[in-house]
């Protein structure tokens, strides 16, 4: 990437009308560019740099811990909405929701972008059974809450489905967290 990108500044620079070839500005930008592309990039994310390669990766120094919610086996609500929110044992304040319109296939993941570390979390969803769009409690609807205690930072949860439902007691979603 680099090789290209001086070959694209050379040719376009090339034309300096100085004996010679290339002028003196002309090699600083070229320099300067190879420079930028060989020690990293930001692209405003903090998610991305670039090695010497110019080659990119991610740099999980930057990155946010992220949540995964592996569900298992979810067959019987293929074609249900789900909702799904994480609370802070902490304080018992939400600090995500994400919502599935339509669950597609048996297995499936859901990653959020919440996780504190060292902290312990209630993890609640349930599925939208009677399709009014709306939680109600079992068996109405089905609902389960897991705990995960302790986060490291991009922590991974299974849920295999069960009929081990437990009223959440969903409430409308709080703004301003």
């Amino acid at each position: 990437m680099i090789i290209i990108a001086n070959v694209i500044l050379e040719r376009v620079m090339l034309d300096s009308r100085v004996p010679g070839g290339r002028s003196l500005l002309a090699t600083v930008a070229i320099v300067a560019f190879s420079l930028v592309l060989g020690s990293g990039c930001d692209y405003g994310d903090g998610n991305m740099k670039s090695d010497a390669t110019g080659d990119f990766m991610e740099d999980d120094g930057f990155s946010e811990p992220l949540l995964t919610v592996q569900f298992r086996g979810m067959n019987p609500h293929i074609g249900n909405m789900l909702e799904l929110r994480v609370l802070d044992q902490d304080d018992e304040r939400e600090v995500g929701r994400k919502t599935l319109p339509e669950i597609e296939g048996a297995d499936f993941d859901l990653t959020l972008s919440v996780l504190l570390k060292d902290h312990s979390y209630d993890i609640e969803f349930y599925a939208d059974l009677s399709g009014n769009g709306a939680y109600n409690a079992p068996p109405i609807d089905h609902a389960w809450r897991v705990v995960l205690r302790s986060a490291v930072g991009n922590d991974v949860v299974l849920f295999e489905h069960n009929t081990d439902f437990t009223d959440i007691e969903w409430p409308a979603q709080k703004t301003g967290y």
